[in-house]
């Protein structure tokens, strides 16, 4: 069964640039500080990792919104914004960890930049 390199042209430029090879320890615990309480692992881990360490920040202040999003319970629809705006980063903030790049997330970047 021989792999066909015609259909991987077909891919899209964005999908292409993601690099399967760049998986090693430090993006794993980058991609880490995204998912909510886990993010004291790579926190702890990673002293002198700089990657690790701004991608744990964010998830710091990330992990810091959901929980205070939660006195929200009670007011209609600000829930479903929240919880929105949440998955959203924690999307984008995988996503930029796998690129390998140090992209601030929206609202969330300034404020983990001062910790």
């Amino acid at each position: 069964m021989k792999f066909n390199f015609e259909k991987v042209k077909s891919i899209p430029g964005s999908v292409r640039r993601i690099n399967i090879r760049k998986f090693n320890w430090t993006t794993v615990l980058a991609i880490l500080s995204y998912l909510n309480i886990l993010v004291i692992i790579p926190f702890v881990v990673s002293k002198n990792k700089p990657l690790v360490r701004f991608h744990a920040k964010q998830g710091i202040v990330l992990s810091a919104f959901y929980a205070l999003s939660v006195f929200t319970l009670f007011l209609p629809a600000v829930p479903y914004i929240f919880a929105l705006f949440y998955a959203i980063c924690i999307i984008l903030g995988i996503i930029n960890t796998i690129r390998g790049g140090e992209k601030h997330l929206p609202l969330i970047g300034k404020l983990a930049d001062r910790i």
